[in-house]
């Protein structure tokens, strides 16, 4: 996996978990 796809999954995985939880918040 290449730094950039890393970093977008990531991202996206905490905007998910962000706008179902209400919280901020990556893990």
């Amino acid at each position: 996996m290449t730094l950039i796809r890393k970093v977008n999954y990531v991202f996206i995985y905490c905007y998910n978990y962000t706008v179902k939880v209400g919280l901020f918040k990556c893990v």
